[in-house]
C-alpha cells in the first residue's frame, strides 16, 4: 500500500525548519533555512529561507514536491489578516498546486504539546506571542507585535535592553556592566560608534536586516551566562 506524505513547516525569526512525514507516524525527511518571519527580513527573504527548509527536507525523503499530499505552515510573523494574505499569496506562488494550511506558528506547539488538542502556548523566540485553545475548540492568538500590542518578550525584546545598558554604561549615564565589553566582544564592532552605525538602524528598522539581526541575538544567551555565573 502506498503511503501518503505530508509537510510541516515551522518558520521563525531566526530560522525555518521543515519535515516530512508519511501516515504512519514516520519522519522521513528533514530541512533547515533561514529566518521566515517577513515582518523582521522581508517577503522575498522570508520565502527563501522557507524553501531552502522544504527542498532539504524533501530531498532527504527523496521526494517530489508533487508526492506531498498537504503542508501546514507555522510562521511567525503571521499575526493579521493582511499578513495571512501576503503570506498566503506568496507560498502558493512558490509551492504551486501544493494543498496548505497556514497558521501562527503558536498553533502547531500548541497541536504539538497537547495530547488532548487544548491548553495555552507560549513562544519566546525572536520575538514572543502565545494562543490559546478551550476544550470547545474555540482558537485565540494574540498579536504579536510587541510591546506595543500589550505583548513583549523575546529575543528582539531584549536585545534592545542589551544594547541599551551597554550604551549606559559606555557614556557613564548609567551603571557600570559586563555587557559593555560583552557586546563589543560578540558583534565584533571595535568601539561604540561603530555598533551605533551597525546595530541600532537595524533593531529599530528590521526589515532587511535579518542576518545582521541573527548575529546580534548572540548577546542574548551571554546575558543569562553571566546572571548565573
Amino acid at each position: 500500500m502506498a503511503l501518503t506524505y505530508y509537510l510541516g513547516v515551522d518558520g521563525g525569526t531566526t530560522r525555518t525548519k521543515a519535515v516530512v512525514g508519511d501516515d504512519a507516524g514516520h519522519i522521513v525527511g528533514s530541512g533547515e533555512g533561514g529566518a521566515s518571519n517577513y515582518q523582521v527580513v522581508g517577503l522575498e527573504a522570508a520565502i527563501s529561507g522557507i524553501t531552502d527548509a522544504v527542498q532539504g527536507a524533501l530531498a532527504a525523503a527523496g521526494l517530489l514536491l508533487t508526492q506531498v499530499e498537504r503542508a501546514v505552515f507555522g510562521l511567525s510573523g503571521m499575526d493579521l489578516p493582511m499578513h495571512r494574505e501576503v503570506l498566503a499569496a506568496a507560498l502558493t506562488s512558490a509551492f504551486p498546486g501544493l494543498i496548505f494550511d497556514l497558521v501562527n506558528d503558536t498553533w502547531i506547539m500548541l497541536k504539538a504539546g497537547s495530547d488532548k488538542g487544548w491548553g495555552i502556548a507560549l513562544v519566546c523566540g525572536g520575538g514572543a506571542n502565545a494562543c490559546a485553545c478551550s476544550r470547545d475548540g474555540t482558537w485565540v492568538t494574540l498579536r504579536g507585535l510587541g510591546y506595543q500590542s500589550g505583548l513583549r518578550g523575546g529575543g528582539l525584546a531584549m536585545l534592545r535592553d542589551i544594547l541599551h545598558y551597554a550604551f549606559l554604561s559606555h557614556d557613564g549615564t548609567g551603571p557600570k556592566s559586563v555587557l559593555e565589553q560583552t557586546v563589543l566582544d560578540v558583534t565584533g564592532a571595535p568601539d561604540y560608534d561603530t555598533l551605533q552605525l551597525l546595530f541600532l538602524e537595524a533593531v529599530q528598522d528590521m526589515v532587511g536586516h535579518g542576518e545582521l539581526l541573527h548575529r546580534a541575538l548572540a548577546i542574548v544567551p551571554l546575558v543569562f551566562d553571566g546572571a548565573t555565573g
